[in-house]
């Protein structure tokens, strides 16, 4: 049984604010440090893959421009078109990458916000959950399986 009153009392917003301005704080005011590795891993991957693609969009747009224009490029091989189509293909990612990191983000402050205000759910001793055979009545009869949760 959880003794509330002998608990440090954790604040949502604080979790919140904690985890929008560094990566992982909110999880670790939280004291769920289990999860400080996978918010900043989630992020720096994203910045990982925003930085590759955008390297490569470069490479690649500056060998189009150079094919185009007549200098020589290593890349001279390929169709122009095929340069744009790949350079594009980057630029795409990147763009996809900066949405990820938005949302891997928006997760990890979502998660912190809902662990502080779940710290004191009282789950309880007699929760439970029934699986028991059951049948669903449409115009045939089928078996299924039932699912009971008692608090």
């Amino acid at each position: 049984m959880i003794k509330r009153w002998k608990m440090t009392p954790v604040s949502p917003l604080k979790a919140t604010v904690f985890s929008a301005i560094v990566p992982g704080a909110g999880q670790a005011y939280n004291k769920k440090y289990w999860k400080v590795p996978i918010a900043i891993g989630g992020e720096a991957a994203c910045v990982w893959f925003i930085m590759w693609n955008n390297t490569k969009y470069h490479q690649y747009k500056s060998a189009y421009l150079d094919i185009i224009n007549g200098r020589p490029n290593p890349l001279s091989i390929f169709t122009p078109q095929s340069i744009y189509n790949v350079m594009e293909q980057h630029h795409r990612w990147r763009d996809l990458s900066w949405i990820a990191l938005g949302a891997v983000h928006l997760l990890q402050v979502l998660d912190a916000n809902v662990d502080a205000h779940l710290t004191y759910f009282d789950v309880g001793e007699n929760l439970g959950l029934t699986f028991h055979p059951s049948i669903v009545n449409t115009e045939r009869i089928f078996p299924a399986l039932g699912i009971t949760l008692h608090l």
